[in-house]
């Protein structure tokens, strides 16, 4: 429990940050309560995101529009360009685990809790994960029950999204960071409420944010309850009291360690001009190191609106059955030296034993291939290897010596599985197998890769474990 609130508290001292407490930044919140009591907004957002990876550089234009009415109507409409994110994609030696689209229009209503997305997005959608999708109506409408989180998380949501969220924030912002000064204060230029900042100064102000926070904790402590509620965290008057007991300064700088050098070449500048009934934003954001860079710029007009939503009329209602059977995504992630390996079948495990496509497995390992389709037998050869599996039966044989297998290979959906551990040692590879959840990430390496894998992991673990000694040490 004391982690859970320990994240909350993290996150509120990180958008503290900018509060301040400097008559420009009381201003600035006066403005933004404003806002936050429009009963409806209207907003354009045109902006792109650069990135440079390696010497190889993508830029991904974006607009988007955007209309609310109360907590319960929304609109809104998104183009992105990815085309050169295809690019850079196909210069990759991994391949991507989705089919990549050159553009993405989204369009979506969300009326009274009930989710509406454009065909074209949806579509889309369906093509990535090589599904198919003929919607011929302008919008598909999600089923009531189709949420991706439980009643509890629902709930939360519910509450993050109201007025009087935004109201018991405002009030934790203005307790916790009463006679906080920032670094880099909010100020206003030209009539605008600018703030400007670098990685080092956005750390140091994070760290003296929390260090606040703390020194005022018994009211922060009190006006924290309403958000702790709010969102399902229980947490008893105790807990809440003992939360930041034994807290210290030094010893939570110390520990960001390499994070310092790592967000110094960050730089942000935001700014923001509050007109009647409407304000404009422009945010720009750039980062680079030694190897990645990025760039985001973006510019907005928002405004007050009374303008309704109503719900569109040509629509194709789905069964939550119907849209799982769309969207279905593969638990299995297959790689041959770290290179994800894409099967047109998903994979499956019998008997403690995964099968896979043969002709998919064979040809990566590096392996000539043969289907010989009267006797129903897969083979492949591979320097002074050669495996024949018998489809149906639990045999196989390599080099001519029968070997009795654990499991069955068999045709599914057209295509035919084989055990894939028994091939790949048979060719002289080693496997590792990993389960995380409903996911299953098996690896498979020839000896020489599998030996310099063995020899990274093990020198980044020694490498933790010196510097996990040398924080007990400062400790």
């Amino acid at each position: 429990m004391k982690k859970k609130l320990s994240v909350v508290l993290l996150m509120l001292s990180f958008l503290l940050i900018l509060g301040g407490c400097s008559p420009v930044s009381s201003n600035y919140i006066k403005e933004v309560e404003k806002v936050m009591a429009w009963q409806g907004v209207e907003a354009k957002t045109e902006g792109k995101v650069k990135i440079e990876y390696d010497g190889e550089k993508m830029e991904v234009p974006i607009k988007v529009q955007a209309l609310s009415k109360g907590q319960d109507k929304a609109y809104i409409k998104m183009d992105m360009d990815l085309g050169s994110v295809g690019k850079f994609a196909s210069k990759s030696e991994d391949k991507l685990p989705l089919d990549l689209p050159k553009t993405i229009a989204m369009e979506m209503y969300v009326i009274d809790g009930q989710v509406y997305i454009g065909k074209e997005y949806f579509n889309t959608l369906a093509k990535s994960f090589k599904s198919k999708s003929e919607i011929k109506e302008d919008f598909v409408k999600l089923p009531i029950d189709y949420k991706l989180s439980g009643p509890q998380q629902e709930a939360a949501m519910q509450y993050v999204q109201s007025t009087q969220y935004q109201k018991d924030f405002l009030n934790v912002l203005k307790v916790a960071l009463k006679d906080f000064k920032p670094t880099n204060e909010i100020k206003m230029s030209d009539g605008k409420y600018v703030y400007e900042a670098d990685g080092e100064a956005i750390l140091k102000d994070f760290t003296a944010a929390i260090a606040t926070t703390v020194k005022n904790w018994n009211e922060t402590s009190k006006a924290l309850k309403p958000i702790l509620k709010g969102m399902d965290i229980k947490v008893s008057d105790k807990e809440l009291e003992d939360a930041v007991k034994g807290f210290d300064l030094e010893k939570m700088t110390q520990s960001f360690g390499d994070a310092k050098e790592l967000i110094k070449p960050l730089k942000i500048k935001a700014e923001i001009e509050f007109k009647e009934n409407e304000y404009e934003e422009k945010l720009e954001a750039k980062y680079k190191n030694e190897k990645f860079g990025l760039e985001l710029e973006m510019e907005s007009e928002s405004k007050k609106s009374n303008k309704d939503i109503e719900a569109p009329t040509s629509v194709k209602t789905l069964t939550k059955e119907e849209l799982n059977s769309i969207f279905k995504t593969s638990n299995f992630f297959v790689s041959v030296n770290d290179k994800m390996l894409d099967f047109d079948v998903e994979p499956i495990i019998e008997d403690g034993r995964t099968l896979v496509p043969f002709r998919t497995l064979f040809e990566s390992l590096g392996a000539e291939v043969n289907w010989d389709q009267e006797n129903k037998i897969a083979s492949c050869k591979k320097d002074d290897k050669e495996i024949k599996i018998f489809i149906g039966q639990n045999k196989a044989e390599v080099n001519g010596k029968a070997i009795e297998l654990d499991s069955l290979p068999k045709i599914k959906d057209g295509r035919t599985l084989v055990p894939l551990r028994f091939v790949s040692e048979n060719l002289g590879y080693e496997v590792e197998f990993e389960k995380a959840g409903d996911a299953k990430f098996i690896s498979i390496m020839d000896k020489e890769y599998a030996k310099k894998h063995k020899e990274e992991m093990a020198k980044l673990e020694t490498q933790l474990k010196d510097s996990q000694k040398q924080t007990e040490k400062k400790n």
